[in-house]
C-alpha cells in the first residue's frame, strides 16, 4: 500500500501593500476548493517548528491556515529576531523548569552551560524581545493582523468570501483578542494564554474564547477585569481554565506542557470553530 503523508504542505504567502507581509499557508489539497479561514498568531519565538506544527494540525482539520510572522517585513526577520537567535534563547528557557525562567540564580545557572559568548548574546535576545513596548506588544501587531485578514477574504482563493477566525498562543493569543475587539469581520477569536485586552475594549468586541493554565501567574490576572467588562457589555467571553496547568500548556516543545489540558484545548478549540466559521 502507497503510504500517504498526512502533514499538508507549507506554503510561503507574501500579501499585504508592497507584498511587505509574510506567513505560512497550509490547506489539504483534496479538500474542498474553498474552506473555512483560520488565522494563527505566533507565540513570543515566532514562526518556529511548533507554530508550524499548529498550522497544519488546524488544516488537517479541515480549515485554510495562515501563521503571519509577525517579526518579518518584505520577508525578513528584524535584527536580533531572526529564527536562529529565537531559537537559542528558547532552548536556554527550555532548560529551566517550568515557570522558573524569571528566577536570576536559575537562569544564570542555565546560562553557564551555553558558554559566556552564547550567553551575553541569549540576554541581548531576551532583552529585546521582552522590553516595555517592545515586540511583544499585541498593539503594534493590529496592521499585520488587518492585512492577513485582508489577504484571506479578498485574495486567497481557498478562503475568498468565506468565514474568517483568529486563534493565538502566548503573544499571539494577546493579538488574537484584540483583534476580536477591532476587527468585526471575525467570526470568533481563539486566546491561547494571551494577556486580555483593556477593559475599554470589550464595548466593541466579538465572541472571544480563552484556553489558560491555572498556574499562569503572569497572565491570569488579566482575565478577571476583561470578563466583567464583557459581561457588562453584553459580549461573549468564554473561559477555559485548565487546574494543575501553566502557561504554554499547549507547547509539546516545552516542559510547561500538559498534555490532557492540550488534549482537551485542542479538542474545543475545533467544536467553537465549526460552530462559528463550519
Amino acid at each position: 500500500m502507497r503510504e500517504v503523508a498526512l502533514a499538508p504542505h507549507l506554503d510561503s504567502a507574501r500579501y499585504g501593500a508592497d507584498a511587505e507581509r509574510s506567513g505560512s499557508f497550509a490547506a489539504i489539497d483534496r479538500a474542498a476548493a474553498q474552506l473555512p479561514g483560520l488565522i494563527l498568531f505566533q507565540e513570543a519565538w515566532g514562526v518556529d517548528a511548533h507554530i508550524e506544527d499548529v498550522t497544519r494540525r488546524f488544516a488537517r482539520a479541515g480549515y485554510a491556515v495562515l501563521a503571519p510572522d509577525l517579526f518579518a517585513r518584505h520577508g525578513q526577520r528584524r535584527a536580533g529576531l531572526e529564527r536562529p537567535r529565537l531559537a537559542e534563547a528558547q532552548a536556554l528557557l527550555n532548560s529551566l523548569p517550568s515557570g522558573s525562567w524569571r528566577d536570576p540564580a536559575a537562569r544564570a545557572h542555565a546560562e553557564a552551560a551555553f558558554g559566556a559568548e552564547a550567553a551575553a548574546r541569549i540576554d541581548e535576545t531576551l532583552g529585546s524581545l521582552f522590553s516595555p513596548g517592545g515586540p511583544l506588544a499585541a498593539e503594534q501587531h493590529l496592521p499585520a493582523a488587518h492585512a492577513a485578514l485582508a489577504y484571506l477574504q479578498e485574495t486567497q482563493p481557498r478562503t475568498r468570501g468565506a468565514k474568517i477566525a483568529t486563534i493565538g498562543f502566548c503573544m499571539g493569543g494577546a493579538v488574537s483578542a484584540l483583534v476580536g475587539c477591532r476587527e468585526p469581520a471575525v467570526a470568533v477569536s481563539l486566546v491561547f494564554y494571551g494577556s486580555s485586552p483593556a477593559p475599554a475594549e470589550a464595548a466593541h468586541a466579538g465572541h472571544i474564547v480563552g484556553f489558560y493554565g491555572a498556574n499562569d501567574a503572569h497572565v491570569n490576572p488579566t482575565i478577571a477585569p476583561f470578563e466583567t467588562a464583557m459581561r457588562d457589555a453584553g459580549r461573549p467571553f468564554e473561559v477555559q481554565m485548565y487546574e494543575g496547568a501553566g502557561h504554554a500548556f499547549f507547547n509539546d516543545n516545552r516542559p510547561s506542557y500538559h498534555a490532557s489540558a492540550s488534549r482537551h484545548a485542542f479538542a474545543t478549540a475545533l467544536d467553537v470553530l465549526v460552530q462559528a466559521i463550519g
